[in-house]
């Protein structure tokens, strides 16, 4: 399809095609039409000519580190910190440094740069500032944190409008998955500002950046009304909630738990308390060691029986398809130890 000289800068300027590089729109067209062939490795040549004879286009850089990124070449760095050099506030270069720093290195610090990417993108958001929330998604959850990682993911759907059926299909699997604490998977929704609140206007503005999906500035913006509205359930929920989206796991547990400590129904405040507990799961609040010994057995048969005639002892299943994926000889069964032999029936306990 070709470039439309008034849609927006593929490298994020905020301007349409036509203002921002009108000297490049047939180039940009060209590198349009090799990218649908499949033509990845002629068009990152033809763009890094492009990028020496015109130097510094946001346009060029984009696609050539986008292209760098998707190719594993290593060139990607240098030209994201050139980009990000020459354009500190381009919400792609943003976007691209997110998934840079995700991939690389920490998944919670990616967070922060999309949402200088977010915040930096205006009215209009570029399809690569969209596609990197889904991306990031994916990152922190195959990290594990799922809360960051669902809340982008319904970030995405609400930018598309539930018109997003990648977006659509990747939520439903994670509210599906039953290795995911039923506590993650619901979000409880903002609070309002409340009604004559000499603080109100306040609140709703740090609201209003929060329903855009600028949670760092909503966080931001509610604490420093900390002061004023300490004694308001709805201000301790909303802080807990946009600083779980961020990852700031002790930040949003200690908002839950001043939720939890005011006047609210005790169903709330149970919810409030088991969401933190398991936000802290990192913590040392609540857990035990964890204690490795190893015996030499002569006569494993000999074992099995007696552990399995024993009621302090309950046989696991086992699934041998691991070790056979690494060529290693399975386990001959596993146990649970328990502290009391199992009852029978409810009516020993």
């Amino acid at each position: 399809m070709p470039i439309d000289p008034y849609s927006p800068c593929p490298g994020g300027t905020g301007k349409k095609v036509k203002f921002c590089c009108p000297d490049l729109v047939q180039e940009l067209d060209k590198l349009q039409r090799m990218l649908e062939g499949e033509q990845a490795i002629g068009a990152l040549d033809h763009v890094r000519k492009l990028d020496e004879k015109y130097p510094g286009r946001a346009c060029l850089e984009s696609m050539r580190v986008s292209l760098e990124t998707a190719m594993g070449d290593s060139a990607a760095d240098a030209t994201l910190a050139s980009f990000l050099k020459q354009h500190p506030t381009n919400c792609v270069a943003l976007s691209e440094k997110a998934l840079q720093v995700a991939t690389h290195g920490d998944p919670l610090a990616g967070i922060d740069w999309l949402q200088q990417a977010i915040e930096a993108c205006g009215s209009e958001m570029p399809a690569r500032v969209y596609d990197a929330i889904g991306a990031l998604a994916m990152v922190l959850l195959s990290a594990g944190h799922v809360v960051p990682a669902r809340a982008h993911m319904q970030l995405q759907l609400g930018l598309s409008q539930g018109r997003d059926e990648r977006a659509v299909s990747t939520l439903l699997q994670l509210e599906g998955a039953a290795a995911v604490s039923v506590l993650l998977k619901s979000t409880a929704p903002f609070e309002a500002a409340p009604k004559g609140a000499s603080w109100e206007r306040a609140f709703q503005a740090a609201l209003d950046e929060a329903h855009l999906g600028h949670w760092k500035k909503g966080a931001e913006d509610w604490a420093a009304l900390t002061a004023q509205a300490a004694s308001s359930p709805g201000f301790w929920q909303n802080l807990a909630t946009v600083r779980s989206f961020l990852g700031k796991y002790s930040e949003a547990v200690e908002a839950l738990r001043k939720f939890a400590a005011l006047e609210v129904s005790l169903d709330d405040a149970v919810e409030a308390e088991a969401l933190a507990q398991v936000l802290c799961k990192e913590e040392s609040d609540g857990q035990v060691d964890e204690i490795s010994l190893t015996y030499t057995i002569a006569d494993a048969e000999a074992v099995q029986e007696k552990l399995a005639a024993d009621r302090r002892f309950e046989r696991l299943p086992l699934d041998t398809r691991a070790w056979a994926e690494q060529n290693e000889p399975p386990p001959r069964a596993a146990f649970s130890m328990l502290d009391r032999p199992v009852v029978a029936s409810g009516k020993e306990i």
